[in-house]
């Protein structure tokens, strides 16, 4: 049984899906996962539906959807699928786990504090793009909020936070 659920979408990426794989199995070792992947892209290659058909013999689940189906829709087909993990880390496709990512401290902080329904990371920038230098810490940090009904992000700068 795996405690944690790692949910992503990918589209047309494939590099930096495996990239993303790769990363969670050689850093991810305190914590027992299975990974939701959904992808809408418009197509497979030969390459990556042999790595999904990897994945889903080592017992994790690959849900081809139609051409741009969407995130958000995506996302709540994964939610359909789940087995019967306790937590689940969102991700991006292009994300990647760390040796100083400490996914077992967010567990212990969420098992440990009744009212807490969820937590986040600082997303550390990979290559050039999104505004910030590589190994920077990127610009679109913020803090989830459940304001109305409504999971909002409020955005804040990098400096703002202790980490």
């Amino acid at each position: 049984m795996a405690e944690l659920a790692i949910f992503f979408k990918s589209f047309i990426r494939e590099y930096p899906l495996f990239m993303n794989v790769k990363s969670i199995q050689n850093n991810l070792k305190d914590v027992t996962w299975r990974l939701y992947i959904a992808d809408d892209s418009p197509e497979i290659t030969h390459k990556k539906q042999l790595f999904y058909d990897s994945l889903e013999k080592q017992g994790h689940k690959v849900l081809i959807l139609p051409f741009n189906t969407g995130a958000s829709k995506s996302r709540n087909l994964m939610l359909d699928a789940l087995e019967n993990e306790s937590f689940i880390l969102r991700m991006d496709d292009d994300h990647e786990i760390l040796p100083e990512t400490n996914i077992r401290s967010m567990i212990t902080l969420l098992e440990s504090i009744d009212h807490l329904g969820g937590c986040v990371g600082l997303e550390r920038q990979f290559g050039w793009g999104k505004g910030v230098f590589p190994g920077m810490i990127g610009v679109q940090q913020g803090f989830m909020k459940y304001r109305d009904g409504v999971l909002e992000k409020d955005l804040d700068h990098p400096q703002k936070f202790t980490y």
